[in-house]
């Protein structure tokens, strides 16, 4: 019952994409679309944040880390394009 609680959604084989996923609530629905079986797909700021650093700050989840400016169209569909590649 407990084990219901904690994990009611099964999103093995899914992918979720996340802006805004390295800190605050942000971070939060990473960890826990990760818990629920997601590969989950997030955003950095391309000369803000590590990439390298982000992705080891998820280590053991299932995690993939791209560059996305959401003031940027062209930024906007070259992310959405790497997630499709990389987690399909």
């Amino acid at each position: 019952m407990i084990a219901d609680l904690l994990s009611p959604y099964d999103l093995t084989g899914r992918t979720a994409l996340v802006t805004g996923g390295t800190g605050g609530i942000g971070r939060a629905t990473v960890e826990r679309l990760a818990a629920f079986g997601a590969t989950v797909a997030l955003t950095y700021v391309e000369g803000h944040e590590d990439p390298g650093a982000v992705q080891a700050s998820f280590a053991g989840l299932q995690v993939t880390v791209h560059p996305l400016d959401l003031r940027q169209a062209e930024s906007i569909r070259r992310c959405v394009t790497q997630v499709h590649q990389t987690c399909h």
